[in-house]
């Protein structure tokens, strides 16, 4: 499905989704609040204009036209009520509410404009969290067609600055979030602390959902052992990067920190600013005197949502339970097998106790771009055996090439995985000394790393790996594929049959006619080689002439 979806299909499609938002805006009326935000926006870029000593004279005519009219008339923004969610996310959009020459109809259809490319952003957003996680572009696409056709979203894309832009916003941070935590880098950092800065200002639980996802990027980066100094300072740079951030994009704060924290805080635990009517099952209820029901909140969230998107949640839900308890029998041993394995190793200052899951190979991959989905069908066979799988790229393999982009292959490879890919000497490393893997198998094995083997080089990822295990005596299972397997580089596959731990997947020509030196692995038969390995033999035959 990825290779069918070409990237102008992407782009064609969130053309669609925006147009399709800024063609329906005039469809909807005022929403009740519509006024009150377009207050706030102006009352935040005063406060800009004040400090930046420019020239108010537009805003102070904005301020005698609203008179009291107004349902928030200009003012300090620390003065009024609603200063504990702001407008930062259209700050950009800020011509829309200063111009005077718009009438209310033309001002509000604006306005809907700006808050559908809010959601359109929220819709790529998701589209690239799905894509971070593993998925091709077509299932990927999927999200935000789901929000296209569920009516809420489609509506209160228009009008609801609020809600919509915190779920935007908090999506575009859950996306760099998963970013950060694959590859750490300043860049990264600083993109994950602005959503995050965003979020927090336009409502205060977008504190708490940005604080979560940095939770998350923590916690996955100490369990995986890579949390450098070097990265310990990026840590250091987002956290300050979002206080920064928020700070400037904050100008209720800037007048008294404390007080607005405190307001900020009260309104969080109890929001008291509504008192009005709502109408619910045939009934109006009055919420100064008669609240709301228990289920109200899940019954309109279910009567709301299509019937088609619940049952997709339901199959979802049921999936990931099962999914999730397949993995803890395998991990408890429950499907064959011994119990997981504890051992230890001596490191600077103590021993170290290291928890090996029970059946765990290092999967690599190097740079023979044409048999790159035949190898992920293997690796897809192996995690259906109960298997975990240690991604490894090789330098080749991330390259972009006509068979794909690297970073797509990256990207399925850890959702396949569920593990970030290890592309560097020092992620690789500790394989063999730390026991996290019982084999290595290289999939595919091109006739540059096959040398680098034969000869003893470590000086690629794959390479490295391979020495790092083959020094504890873990098995190395090398499925070939390479143009000149019965040229330059049959000499070094015969060099590595001679040598102990080496396994080769059974192989063939691929193409006896057009390529007659061209040799291909057997993918289907790697499980069954990697268990042959494991008790020391080979399997046979070797020779399978010829393969598609």
């Amino acid at each position: 499905m990825n290779k069918a979806l070409p990237r102008w299909a992407v782009c064609a499609f969130f053309a669609v989704f925006l147009a399709l938002g800024l063609l329906t805006a005039a469809d909807y009326g005022p929403s009740w609040d519509e006024q009150t935000e377009m207050d706030i926006l102006r009352m935040n870029l005063w406060e800009y204009a004040r400090v930046l000593g420019l020239n108010e004279s537009r805003f102070e005519t904005l301020a005698a036209r609203q008179g009291p009219l107004s349902i928030e008339t200009l003012r300090p923004i620390s003065q009024s009520i609603e200063q504990d969610h702001g407008t930062a996310a259209f700050y950009l959009f800020g011509w829309v509410v200063l111009d005077l020459s718009l009438t209310g109809a033309q001002q509000s259809a604006l306005w809907h404009m700006a808050c559908w490319a809010v959601f359109t952003l929220g819709g790529f957003a998701l589209y690239a969290t799905l894509r971070q996680m593993g998925l091709s572009r077509g299932w990927a696409l999927l999200g935000p067609v789901c929000l296209l056709l569920t009516p809420p979203f489609f509506a209160h894309g228009h009008f609801n600055n609020k809600d919509i832009a915190l779920f935007s916003l908090s999506l575009c941070g859950l996306w760099q979030s998963l970013a950060l935590a694959r590859r750490p880098g300043f860049a990264r950092g600083a993109c994950f602390a602005l959503c995050g800065a965003l979020a927090a200002n336009t409502k205060v639980a977008g504190l708490a959902l940005w604080g979560l996802c940095a939770l998350y990027v923590l916690i996955r980066l100490l369990m995986e052992r890579r949390m450098t100094p070097r990265v310990w300072g990026v840590a250091g740079v987002t956290v300050f990067s979002f206080a920064a951030l928020y700070a400037l994009l904050t100008p209720a704060l800037w007048a008294d920190p404390a007080a607005f924290f405190g307001y900020l805080l009260s309104n969080a635990v109890a929001f008291q600013r509504w008192n009005g009517y709502v109408l619910f099952r045939g009934s109006v209820f009055d919420t100064t005197s008669q609240p709301l029901p228990w289920y109200y909140l899940p019954y309109m969230m279910l009567a709301t949502t299509p019937l088609w998107i619940l049952m997709l949640c339901a199959a979802g839900t049921a999936l990931a339970l099962w999914t999730g308890v397949r993995r803890l029998r395998a991990r408890d041993g429950r499907r064959g097998g011994g119990p997981d394995s504890v051992r230890y190793d001596r490191a600077e200052g103590g021993s170290i106790m290291i928890e090996k899951k029970r059946r765990c190979a290092a999967f690599a991959v190097c740079g023979s771009f044409c048999t790159l989905e035949a190898a992920l069908d293997a690796a897809r066979a192996l995690r259906g055996q109960g298997w975990e799988l240690l991604p490894v790229m090789s330098f080749a393999a991330g390259q972009d090439t006509r068979f794909g982009r690297a970073s797509g292959w990256r990207h399925q490879l850890e959702g396949l995985t569920g593990r970030p890919v290890l592309d560097t000497l020092q992620a690789v490393e500790p394989l063999g000394p730390w026991h996290l893997a019982d084999a290595l198998v290289i999939a595919p094995c091109t006739g540059a790393t096959l040398a680098r083997l034969a000869e003893g080089l470590s000086d690629t990822p794959v390479t490295l790996a391979a020495k790092s295990l083959l020094r504890v005596g873990c098995p190395v299972v090398i499925a070939v594929s390479t143009n000149d397997g019965l040229g330059a580089s049959g000499e070094n596959i015969a060099r590595l049959y001679q040598r102990k731990h080496y396994y080769f997947v059974p192989y063939g020509q691929d193409d006896p006619n057009t390529k007659p030196q061209s040799l291909k692995a057997r993918f289907e038969l790697l499980p069954q080689t990697l268990e042959a390995a494991l008790e020391g033999r080979q399997l046979q035959p070797v020779l399978q002439c010829p393969c598609g």
